[in-house]
């Protein structure tokens, strides 16, 4: 293959290859699923609460439906875990979200949330856990594969109200609040 065919070949990838992938994600319709994985830090905010952020795992399960091909509503579980010296620190969260895509024929998205969330610290003797109202704001971009699968990197920040701290199942007069930042890939399935 002579040079000039090379280039013509590689022009013609490089005009069509954009438009395949924003035909792609305009086609946003019907119900959808999506899971991801990251890293993501926890602060517990209190007055006897130690300073600094845990670093951890964290997933994700998302459902919905498309409301329009600029908005998608849906549910999200978020789980986030940390473990050392004999401590176990969970944080989950359940939360309906909208995610909108300000120009539909691209994939960048912007996400809302608002639900509840648990914060446990355990350790062999004692479990303190916190529960409260949550909401979120993240961003992302949809990247398409194939047959409407979508690779979607992702950032996002959820905080909470204060919740009451217990100790055990001992109510404990104090207040906690936390805040978790997210950074992570999913996959989102039509």
């Amino acid at each position: 293959m002579g040079w000039s065919r090379r280039a013509a070949l590689a022009a013609c990838l490089l005009v069509s290859v954009p438009a395949v992938l924003a035909a792609q994600a305009r086609a946003r319709h019907g119900s959808w699923f999506g899971i991801g994985l990251g890293r993501g830090s926890v602060r517990l905010s209190c007055t006897v609460c130690r300073d600094g952020r845990d670093g951890g795992t964290l997933g994700y399960l998302r459902v919905g439906a498309t409301a329009s091909r600029q908005v998608l509503v849906g549910g999200e579980v978020t789980v986030w875990a940390h473990s050392e010296n004999q401590l176990d620190f969970l944080f989950g969260s359940v939360m309906a979200v909208v995610i909108v895509y300000p120009r539909p024929a691209k994939g960048f998205f912007l996400k809302t949330g608002l639900g509840l969330s648990r914060y446990t610290a355990e350790d062999p003797n004692i479990k303190v856990s916190s529960q409260a109202i949550a909401a979120a704001i993240g961003l992302g971009y949809d990247i398409p594969v194939t047959g409407g699968v979508l690779i979607v990197p992702f950032a996002s920040f959820l905080g909470t109200t204060g919740g009451e701290v217990r100790v055990d199942q001992t109510m404990s007069g104090l207040s906690a609040r936390t805040s978790l930042l997210q950074l992570g890939v999913g996959v989102t399935l039509p």
